[in-house]
This record gives structure tokens, C-alpha cells and sequence, in this order.
């Protein structure tokens, strides 16, 4: 604020500032072109374990384009295959004979009732 005195009055000179509308500022605010198109994260695990995402905005405005993990020396990962009965039946998937697509357990036992098993 600017203060000029005459005599003995004082007047007041105050600087007018735009006042932006409330709440979150508009896309259209934030220019664009100052913003990275290409970059990668590196996120760290308490376990060891690391992962390089690794976006391009000009190709996946979306997510990242890939992702590389890697493991502490030693460590083993351990995948199992399980056989069909290990699997619950719900969690299977089971062939449509009218068309060979891959349908879930209740589209299958609504299929087989209609066919008549």
C-alpha cells in the first residue's frame, strides 16, 4: 500500500490485484509446454527390490510406456505352477462349446443346463 501525505490529510493509493475465482486453478492456467514429455520414477522397496517406470507422454498420455524391475542379489523369486484341482472352480476359466470363447464358472454351469449335462 502507497501512502502520500498532503497537509494534513492522508490519501491512500492502493494497488489493485486480480483476484483469482476460488478453488482449483483451470488446466488451461498451467502452460503445457513447460512440462517434461519423456522422464522415468525409480520407486525402492524396504524389501530391496526396485522398479524404473518410464513415461512419454507424446505416445501414452496415460501410464508408463514400460517398466523394469530389479532384484537384490540372492533373492529368488518363486513361482509356482498349480495344477487344475489346486484352483478353486470358480476361479477357472471353462471352454463355450457353441462358440470356443473362454467363459467363468456360472456362464459355463448356465451354458451346460441349457445344453442339457
Amino acid at each position: 500500500m502507497l501512502c502520500q501525505k498532503l497537509s494534513n490529510r492522508k490519501i491512500y493509493q492502493v494497488k489493485v490485484m486480480k483476484i483469482e475465482k476460488r478453488g482449483r486453478p483451470s488446466h488451461s492456467s498451467s502452460d503445457p509446454s513447460n512440462r517434461p514429455t519423456k522422464y522415468s520414477c525409480e520407486y525402492k522397496k524396504y524389501t530391496g527390490r526396485s522398479a524404473i517406470w518410464t513415461y512419454d507422454l507424446s505416445k501414452n498420455p496415460h501410464g508408463p510406456i514400460s517398466v523394469e524391475q530389479f532384484y537384490p542379489a540372492g533373492s529368488e523369486e518363486v513361482v509356482e505352477d498349480l495344477t487344475i484341482d489346486e484352483i478353486p472352480k470358480t476361479k477357472r476359466k471353462y471352454v463355450n462349446p457353441n462358440n470356443g470363447k473362454l467363459v467363468a464358472y456360472t456362464r459355463y454351469v448356465q451354458i451346460m443346463k441349457k445344453l442339457g449335462f
